[in-house]
């Protein structure tokens, strides 16, 4: 099924070349599954315990899908069903690191660069929280990025605030312009990294979720300043990244 709904899924060549958004890539009852296999706090490998990242929105609670098959710091003890929730994890890397998959996802982005490892991340902003930070994910070789939307319930499909925007070369450029408006110190350290404008955002719903090819003018970020953080949920998702042998 994900497969079928990627390959049908639009893709975008505004305001960078290229990117697509997907919505019920995974049947409902593997979403659910997964929902319910969700890490719980205390067997986040970086459950934001370092005060750098905490801010007045929130924390950021990280782990990647190999702490889960590993079971690292006796996650088995930690997380009751352990095993079953690996299963669903499993799964769903077997799903999307799919070699059938990975070369329909690249054709669809036109990804060229032969890929040499993935990633999968499992995240959780608690209260919302984020960097707000415009980037390409030019770093580290990435050449494709995708990221999967999981609010906990069919009842934050209203949390649109929490997606992702997509911005224009021009957008980026002038984010020094925005932090430096609400009050942040001028100069290259005090304003490099302002939030900017949306050219346009994708929607944090349930089982949905947006891919695109990484270059140096994939522009993005999670907003964090300018939108509604909803009490008491997290902004949960999946980040997956394919990087480049060269």
């Amino acid at each position: 099924m994900a497969l079928a709904v990627m390959q049908s899924a639009e893709t975008y060549n505004k305001p960078f070349a290229s990117s697509t958004y997907f919505c019920q890539i995974f049947p409902l009852h593997f979403y659910l599954d997964l929902i319910q296999s969700w890490p719980i706090d205390r067997v986040f490998t970086n459950y934001a315990s370092k005060k750098n990242s905490c801010s007045a929105s929130g924390c950021r609670y990280y782990m990647t899908s190999t702490n889960i098959f590993k079971g690292t710091g006796g996650m088995a003890k930690k997380w009751d069903g352990y095993l079953a929730k690996k299963s669903i994890w499993q799964a769903l890397s077997d799903a999307v690191f799919n070699p059938n998959f990975e070369a329909a996802l690249f054709q669809k982005l036109g990804v060229t660069k032969k890929v040499k490892s993935r990633e999968m991340r499992i995240l959780s902003d608690k209260k919302g929280q984020s960097s707000g930070r415009v980037h390409t994910d030019m770093d580290a070789r990435k050449v494709a990025t995708m990221m999967l939307y999981t609010p906990p319930d069919h009842d934050s499909a209203q949390m649109w605030d929490y997606g992702t925007c997509l911005h224009t070369q021009d957008q980026f450029n002038k984010r020094k312009l925005i932090k430096e408006s609400q009050g942040a110190r001028k100069g290259p350290r005090g304003s490099k990294d302002g939030e900017s404008q949306c050219f346009y955002k994708f929607r944090y719903l349930p089982n949905s979720g947006y891919a695109f090819k990484v270059h140096d003018s994939s522009w993005h970020s999670a907003p964090n300043s300018r939108i509604r953080h909803w009490k008491g949920t997290a902004r949960n998702s999946i980040l997956l990244n394919w990087y480049s042998k060269n």
